[in-house]
C-alpha cells in the first residue's frame, strides 16, 4: 500500500509540474480562459501570439488579395517545398525550417522548385516593409495557413510557433517532379515519415491548384474551391491534350480545360492508394479532417513541437463550400471513370456541369 502511495505521489508530481511548467508558457489548462491583446480587439490563448492578428490582416490584404487566387496557392505550395526537404534516415534538411527562404539562391535553383521565385521574392519584400516576429520557417507555415482561409472548403490549418533559422539548404532531390512514379513518390515520402495514405491525402493541395510550368491550367474544374472534385475528375480517362502534346510529367486530361499531372494519375491508379484515394470522392469532411492533420505533421517535420507555441487561434476559418457534393463535369458518367480500386463501388456522382470557379485579378 505504502509503494502505491508514493507512486501516486511521483505521478502526481509529475502531473503537477507540467502543468506548472504550461501555466508559465501561458498555456490554458482545463479552461477556456483567453488573453486580451493590446489592440483591444483580439484575444488569444497565448500572449506571444497576439501580435500575429495584425500580421494575418496585413498579409491577407497585401499578399493574397483575400482570394483563393495565384498567391494563395503558391504560398501553399511553398509550405510543402520548404517542409518536405527532409528525411527520417539521411542528413538532407532540417523540414519546416525556412531554408527555401534562407538559401533561396540555392533552393530556388532546384528543378522542382520552379515557379517559387515570385512568391518568394513577395516575402522578402513583406519582411522589409513590416514587422514580422516570425523566423522563415514560420511565416512559411503561417502564411500557408492564412492563404488557406481565402479558399471555400479547406479545414482551418493549425499552427505552431518558434522554429529557429535553418542550419542550411536542403539537397536537391528532396521534392518529387511530376513525371516520377508512384514508387518514387511514395519511398521519398515515406522517407520523410509520411505513409502511402498520408500522401494521398496531402494531394488534397492539388484541389486548389494550377500547373504554371505546364499549361497554366487548374488540376480540376473548381481550382478556387478546396473540394473533391480533384479526386473524382482525375479517375476520369484521359482523352485530350490541354496544350502541345507529350510534354513531360503529363499526361491527357478529360477536357481541354485541365492539365492532368502524371504522378497524380500514378498515384489515383496504383493498388496500394487507389482504395484511399477514392475512397475521398464525394466526402468532404473526411478530406478535410485527415488533411488538417497530415498539414500539421508535414508543418512540424525536423521540429520539436514542444519547444513551439500554439498559436491556431489566430487562424480563421474559411468559407464553407457554395456547392456541398461532388459531380461528374461536363456530363461525364461512371462509364468515363478509370477505376482500379476493386473493393468498393465508385461512388454515385450526380452527371451535370457545374459554373467553374472565374479566375480574380490575383488569379491572372
Amino acid at each position: 500500500m505504502l509503494s502505491l502511495l508514493v507512486l501516486l505521489l511521483r505521478v502526481g508530481g509529475v502531473l503537477l509540474l507540467s502543468a506548472q511548467l504550461q501555466v508559465a508558457r501561458g498555456i490554458s489548462i482545463g479552461s477556456s480562459r483567453r488573453e486580451a491583446c493590446p489592440d483591444g480587439i483580439h484575444s488569444t490563448n497565448n500572449a506571444v501570439c497576439c501580435p500575429l492578428f495584425a500580421l494575418r490582416d496585413t498579409l491577407q490584404t497585401s499578399v493574397f488579395e483575400n482570394t483563393c487566387g495565384a498567391n494563395s496557392r503558391l504560398a501553399l505550395r511553398l509550405t510543402f517545398h520548404d517542409a518536405l526537404g527532409y528525411s527520417t534516415t539521411r542528413n538532407m534538411g532540417g523540414g519546416s525550417d525556412g531554408s527555401i527562404i534562407q538559401y533561396a539562391e540555392i533552393e530556388t535553383a532546384y528543378p522542382a522548385n520552379a515557379g517559387l521565385n515570385g512568391i518568394i521574392g513577395q516575402y522578402l519584400d513583406f519582411y522589409k516593409n513590416n514587422q514580422v516576429p516570425l523566423s522563415y520557417g514560420d511565416f512559411i507555415q503561417f502564411a500557408g495557413a492564412v492563404a488557406m482561409t481565402n479558399c471555400p472548403g479547406s479545414p482551418t490549418l493549425q499552427f505552431f510557433m518558434g522554429r529557429p533559422d535553418a542550419k542550411g539548404p536542403a539537397l536537391n532531390g528532396a521534392i518529387s517532379n511530376a513525371p516520377d512514379s508512384s514508387d518514387v513518390i511514395l519511398a521519398r515520402f515515406a522517407d520523410a515519415g509520411f505513409n502511402s495514405d498520408e500522401v494521398v491525402t496531402l494531394l488534397a493541395s492539388h484541389s486548389v491548384a494550377k500547373q504554371s510550368s505546364l499549361s497554366s491550367a487548374p488540376l480540376d474544374s473548381t481550382p478556387a474551391l478546396f473540394d473533391t472534385q480533384y479526386y473524382a475528375e482525375t479517375m476520369l480517362k484521359g482523352t485530350v491534350w490541354p496544350g502541345a502534346p507529350n510534354i513531360t510529367g503529363e499526361v491527357m486530361s478529360p477536357t481541354r480545360s485541365q492539365v492532368r499531372l502524371a504522378s497524380d494519375v500514378f498515384i489515383a491508379q496504383d493498388p496500394r492508394t487507389a482504395c484511399k484515394w477514392q475512397g475521398y470522392v464525394n466526402d468532404q469532411q473526411r478530406m478535410q479532417s485527415d488533411f488538417q492533420a497530415a498539414m500539421l505533421k508535414m508543418s512540424l517535420l525536423g521540429q520539436d513541437q514542444s519547444a513551439l507555441t500554439d498559436c491556431s487561434d489566430v487562424i480563421e476559418n474559411a468559407p464553407p463550400l457554395p456547392q456541398p457534393a461532388t459531380y461528374f463535369p461536363d456530363n461525364f458518367t461512371v462509364a468515363d471513370v478509370n477505376q482500379t480500386c476493386s473493393s468498393t463501388p465508385f461512388p454515385n456522382l450526380p452527371s451535370a456541369p457545374a459554373p467553374i470557379i472565374s479566375a480574380t485579378a490575383a488569379d491572372r
